[in-house]
C-alpha cells in the first residue's frame, strides 16, 4: 500500500515538472504576442511571426498561436488553393488547442476570431457559441491581449451590449 501510495506521488510529481517545462516563459509569451501584434497589421510581419511560433507547437497557447499564423498567411495569400490549405491547417491547429486546454480563454480568443473571419462555405464556424461562452467567463480586461479581445468585441458584431459592458 506504501509502495502503491509512493509510485502515485511520484508520478503526480512527475507530471507537475513536466508541466512547468512544457510552458511558455513570460518573455517567450510575450515575443509570441508581440509578434502577433505586429502580423494583425502589417502582413510583411506574418512570416516572422510564423517562425517563431514554429518554435513553441509543443505547448496549446503555441500551438493556438502558430495556427493564427497559418491563418493570417491565409487572409493575406493571393491564391484560392493556398487560403484554403493554409485555412484548413489553422483550424485543424486552433482545434487540438483547444483540446489541450478547453478552458484557455486566450487559445478560444484565437480560434473565435478565426472562426468568425472564414467564410460560410468552409464550415469552419461551428466552435463559435462554445468560445464565445468560454471566452466571456475569462479575465479580458487584465489579459496581455486584453486591447485586441475588447476591440474584437466591439467590432466583430458577435457579441451584444450587455455581453461587451460584461467583460472583466
Amino acid at each position: 500500500m506504501l509502495l502503491r501510495k509512493s509510485s502515485t506521488l511520484i508520478n503526480t510529481i512527475g507530471i507537475l515538472l513536466a508541466i512547468l517545462f512544457i510552458s511558455l516563459s513570460e518573455q517567450e509569451a510575450t515575443q509570441i504576442r508581440d509578434n502577433y501584434r505586429k502580423a494583425l497589421v502589417d502582413e510583411r510581419s506574418i512570416p516572422s511571426f510564423k517562425s517563431y511560433t514554429t518554435k513553441h507547437q509543443n505547448i496549446a497557447v503555441g500551438k493556438a498561436y502558430h495556427g493564427t499564423a497559418l491563418a493570417l498567411e491565409a487572409r493575406a495569400a493571393w491564391s484560392p488553393s493556398t487560403k484554403l490549405s493554409n485555412a484548413n491547417s489553422a483550424y485543424s491547429l486552433l482545434n487540438d488547442a483547444v483540446k489541450l486546454e478547453p478552458k484557455n480563454v486566450e487559445i478560444r480568443f484565437l480560434r473565435l476570431s478565426f472562426a468568425h473571419g472564414t467564410p460560410d462555405f468552409l464550415s469552419m464556424k461551428s466552435s463559435i457559441a462554445e468560445d464565445k461562452k468560454i471566452f466571456l467567463q475569462g479575465n479580458i480586461r487584465n489579459h496581455p491581449i486584453g486591447d485586441i479581445m475588447q476591440k474584437f468585441m466591439t467590432n466583430s458584431g458577435l457579441f451584444n451590449a450587455t455581453e461587451r459592458s460584461s467583460i472583466k
